[in-house]
């Protein structure tokens, strides 16, 4: 159990940009790939003699739109986490957690809470649950600089679920 924590309080809390920088990466190579088997018809390839030439270079191209659409959106978390500073905020009465992708933040008050729960999942990723009876929040600790300062809010709000 960690000490008390001082209010307000507030916590660095963004995805960490290796897995994003690696799948725009991977995203990246296999749409350069799609769109040169596009350009470059092989006639040994065996989607060439089952769709045909047009066919297959149609296909191609729509493999690599299909294929840049996750590098796209990994460069644009990228882009949010360079340029916004998202944070967990403990204040007095209550606690502020982004959600959503577009920098929308949740006020729950402390006397709201009614659950607080974890889950494990692979590795050492844990999802922190809070529910208000209309409204479940969900706290990553993959997204904390360490899973040290994921305890401490983790404590704090299970904490202030029995006291209620």
């Amino acid at each position: 159990m960690n000490p008390p924590i001082q209010l307000p309080k507030e916590y660095s809390y963004s995805p960490r940009w290796r897995v994003f920088a690696f799948v725009a990466l991977l995203s990246g190579g296999v749409t350069f790939m799609m769109a040169y088997l596009a350009d470059h018809p092989n006639a040994f390839m065996p989607i060439f003699k089952l769709l045909g030439p047009s066919s297959a270079t149609s296909f191609f191209r729509l493999a690599a739109i299909g294929c840049a659409l996750p590098g796209i959106a990994a460069l644009l978390v990228l882009a949010r986490r360079c340029f916004g500073h998202r944070t967990l905020e403990l204040r007095e009465g209550e606690f502020v957690v982004p959600c959503g992708a577009f920098e929308r933040r949740a006020r729950v008050p402390y006397i709201m809470i009614k659950r607080v729960w974890e889950t494990r999942t692979v590795g050492n990723n844990q999802s922190l649950f809070v529910s208000t009876g209309s409204d479940v929040y969900t706290i990553k600790s993959a997204f904390f600089p360490d899973l040290e300062t994921y305890a401490t809010v983790r404590d704090f709000l299970q904490t202030l679920a029995t006291e209620s």
